[in-house]
């Protein structure tokens, strides 16, 4: 629902935020608690699960956008990837999202859809069957990827391993785009 937002030019996450927001919060409260007391961790999907996992250089895995336009042969979308990589390893899209643009554009419409929507699942499939850490922490939204998957879940090397993985799948995605 989000991507979808966006691709409409509305700022899904800040849409949803004061929803998402507090019940996130909730989560991570308790899973940092659990984490504290050497108890199973009991959340899932609180906060840091959707910016760390899902949103890899921001809404719609854009990282993986951006690392394919480094490589594209249009000298335009190389441009546009060189100017938008270090925003995004800050999990900052904008520059994409409308350089691109990623807005009102059918086509990438999919994988910007996609992409979340299949971190999302696999994650949760991970973390469910206890093959990655769970969020354990609050970190800033602006953390590089890699480092944010390290903080999140206390310093789990599979999730930090998952979050590289991640970063190349949403790249291979968009590719083809």
């Amino acid at each position: 629902l989000i991507s979808l937002l966006w691709c409409c030019g509305i700022h899904g996450d800040n849409v949803l935020s004061g929803i998402t927001s507090p019940i996130f919060l909730k989560y991570i409260a308790e899973n940092t608690q659990a984490y504290l007391n050497h108890q199973p961790i009991p959340h899932i999907t609180a906060d840091g699960f959707y910016i760390v996992f899902m949103c890899i250089g921001g809404t719609g895995a854009t990282l993986g956008l951006v690392l394919a336009m480094l490589r594209s042969r249009s000298k335009l979308y190389r441009s546009v990837g060189k100017l938008s990589v270090t925003p995004a390893i800050f999990c900052i899209n904008e520059p994409v999202i409308f350089g691109c643009p990623v807005v009102f554009n059918p086509l990438l419409m999919i994988p910007f859809t996609l992409t979340p929507m299949l971190l999302c699942t696999a994650t949760y499939c991970l973390m469910y069957f206890d093959i990655i850490g769970r969020p354990v922490l609050q970190i800033p939204w602006t953390m590089p990827p890699i480092f944010a998957a390290w903080f999140v879940t206390g310093g789990n090397i599979p999730a930090v391993i998952w979050s590289v993985c991640t970063i190349v799948i949403s790249a291979l995605i968009y590719l083809p785009f």
